[in-house]
């Protein structure tokens, strides 16, 4: 059984709370007076608080998956619960690979090579890239089998380096998209399943996370871009980090939006390894 870990803990990305909150409050109110993209800025002078390390765990029948901080909205929950269960390995990540009783033969952080490989004192240099941590610690068991005597492995995902993306909001699968290739808005709003029936095409935001801390706003009307009305670059890129939001049902108070804890750790979180 594997246990998952991630350090959010970066000075660079702390971020406040209240920052977010406040940036999320005036891309609603603003939107309303514009039906064309802009650019908002909120800054953040104050001490940050820095971002929970995703360490709990919550037991799921046969499964053990990580859990964000305690305190942590369950809408961000289940979408950190997701994101663990299917991200798949790539160059830089860092994981600690343990055998019960063989620290001998234990990692306890290790560097996912550009090439895709690590290496262990008995088995060599392996490939690692393009498998779930649940995966590794399956391969691991078995490849360990033909030196150990019923070997026990735990496998931990210490630091997610992919460039990542989250969407939330009133789209059929919000989460966390993993970025491997240049995306635009349009093509981050497919990959989580579309807007739902519920959700705002004419009120979507992105917002970004500058490396001196403050946070950007864009407002984009992505109705206006799939009647083909809108300008080229009002489909606007999408940066590792960014965090999309769909309004509508989901988050359709300025009240409800506040409330979802850990939303600034989420932040965070995306901003890590862009």
């Amino acid at each position: 059984m594997s246990r998952w870990k991630i350090s959010l803990t970066k000075p660079s990305l702390k971020l406040s709370v209240s920052s977010i909150v406040i940036c999320l409050i005036t891309a609603l109110t603003s939107y309303a007076q514009t039906g064309s993209p802009g650019t908002e800025t909120q800054g953040d002078n104050n001490k940050r608080k820095t971002p929970p390390t995703l360490s709990s765990q919550d037991n799921l029948g046969n499964k053990t998956t990580p859990a964000p901080a305690a305190g942590d909205d369950q809408y961000l929950r289940d979408i950190y619960r997701r994101f663990y269960e299917t991200y798949k390995l790539g160059p830089d990540d860092e994981i600690a690979i343990r055998v019960q009783g063989h620290p001998e033969h234990s990692l306890d952080k290790v560097k996912i090579s550009p090439m895709g490989t690590i290496y262990h004192n008995l088995l060599g240099e392996i490939t690692v890239v393009g498998v779930t941590i649940q995966q590794l610690t399956e391969r691991f068991t078995s490849d360990l089998s033909e030196y150990l005597v019923n070997p026990k492995v735990n496998v931990e995902l210490m630091d997610a380096k992919s460039a990542k993306i989250g969407i939330l909001g009133d789209v059929l699968h919000p989460g966390i998209i993993v970025m491997n290739r240049p995306m635009k808005i349009v093509d981050v709003i497919s990959e989580a399943g579309g807007i739902t029936d519920t959700g705002a095409k004419s009120d979507v935001s992105v917002i970004r996370l500058s490396p001196d801390g403050n946070t950007q706003t864009l407002k984009v009307n992505v109705k206006r871009i799939y009647e083909g009305k809108a300008k080229p670059e009002e489909n606007i890129p999408i940066q590792g980090g960014d965090l999309v939001m769909v309004h509508g049902n989901t988050f359709k108070t300025v009240s409800k939006i506040a409330s979802v804890t850990g939303l600034g750790s989420f932040i965070s979180f995306l901003s890590l390894g862009r």
